[in-house]
């Protein structure tokens, strides 16, 4: 059976106008990309590059910036780096509303955990912080420990406004590395010094959820797609909040299954680019929706892949209008790069 094509369908609501590479093409193999644009438009990106196999537990994370639209990039700048720990970013760069920029990085062993039933061996995740738009950055903060074991803030449309004037961080963990992921939400004031009203999105004892992103409704709500991570379907379900996240609808399938996904606001559509978890069909794939996730339609891949782990999608609006993403192919035999895709409206 011959795959889907790569290529957006012809009723997408964007089309492709570029595509580039960021780092990659060499025996190094790079993963978890986080991106951001800052208020003079330059775009920053983080990544982790590392050597061997995956997995392995080495790995550093650099940093690179763009002031031409993701054109031509500075040299890697080596963010973060632990001898004999795997370093990444938990899930990266974050911009607040007051303009302060932070990046979550996080350290882990995970060689030989599976055996053991457990996910990693060891989980660490803290933030740095840059006071001036990505250029210094300051030492890692005490680690943060709202779930015990691990503490992804998985999300890239985070963080997201609330009408009380605090930011809402979607926070992915485990209290036990040997247990299910749990979905939770935490509010900040002050760019993640402070955490208040720590939460679980979804109570579901026994059941694997994570890997949540969230965007503000015209009408208000809250809409939320998560990784519901069972076998053997691996859906992505969607909920909906009426009360800035206080309280939530059930989750429902989407009807498509993956992880490591990102929603995108367009003019009359939303976009989720997510990892494709089919059979003979791993990837990256775009659906969409036109009525706010009552029916999802196909969009199109961005990526084929004989090797399940890429992804991790992050996308920008530019001040023209295009829409700039970043993800990772599939780590095959040790190397993978770190690829980019402009996106237009239609």
């Amino acid at each position: 059976m011959s795959r889907e094509p790569v290529g957006l369908l012809p009723d997408a609501p964007v089309r492709i106008i570029e595509e580039t590479v960021i780092a990659g093409r060499d025996d190094r193999y790079r993963y978890a990309p986080s991106l951001v644009q800052l208020p003079d438009g330059d775009l920053l990106v983080t990544y982790t590059e590392a050597i061997g196999e995956y997995p392995s537990d080495n790995g550093w994370v650099v940093l690179r910036r763009s002031s031409d639209g993701g054109r031509t990039w500075t040299a890697p700048q080596a963010l973060y780096a632990e001898p004999g720990w795997a370093c990444l970013g938990t899930a990266g760069l974050r911009l607040f509303a007051s303009g302060e920029l932070i990046c979550f990085l996080g350290r882990l062993r995970e060689i030989g955990a599976r055996a053991e039933g457990k996910v990693f061996h060891q989980v660490r995740s803290a933030i740095s912080r840059s006071p001036d738009g990505g250029r210094t950055w300051s030492p890692l903060e005490p680690d943060i420990r709202l779930f015990r074991g691990i503490n992804e803030f998985f999300g890239p449309g985070t963080p997201l406004m609330l009408a009380d004037g605090s930011e809402l961080l979607t926070v992915c963990g485990m209290n036990d590395l040997a247990d299910v992921w749990l979905p939770g939400l935490v509010q900040t004031r002050d760019a993640g010094r402070t955490f208040t009203d720590f939460r679980l999105q979804i109570e579901a004892p026994g059941r694997n959820y994570s890997d949540v992103d969230v965007l503000r409704l015209a009408d208000g709500r809250i809409m939320a797609i998560v990784r519901e991570d069972e076998p053997p379907h691996y859906r992505i379900c969607q909920l909906f909040s009426s009360d800035d996240g206080r309280t939530w609808t059930a989750p429902e399938p989407t009807g498509f299954t993956g992880s490591s996904f990102c929603l995108v606001q367009l003019r009359d559509a939303i976009l989720c680019i997510h990892r494709d978890y089919r059979p003979g069909e791993l990837g990256v794939t775009c659906h969409f929706t036109r009525d706010e996730g009552r029916t999802w339609r196909p969009a199109g891949r961005l990526h084929a892949a004989d090797a399940f782990r890429c992804g991790s999608p992050a996308v920008v609006r530019r001040p023209n209008g295009d829409l700039f993403c970043v993800y990772f192919t599939a780590v095959d035999h040790g190397r993978s790069d770190v690829a980019a895709v402009t996106f237009r409206e239609t």
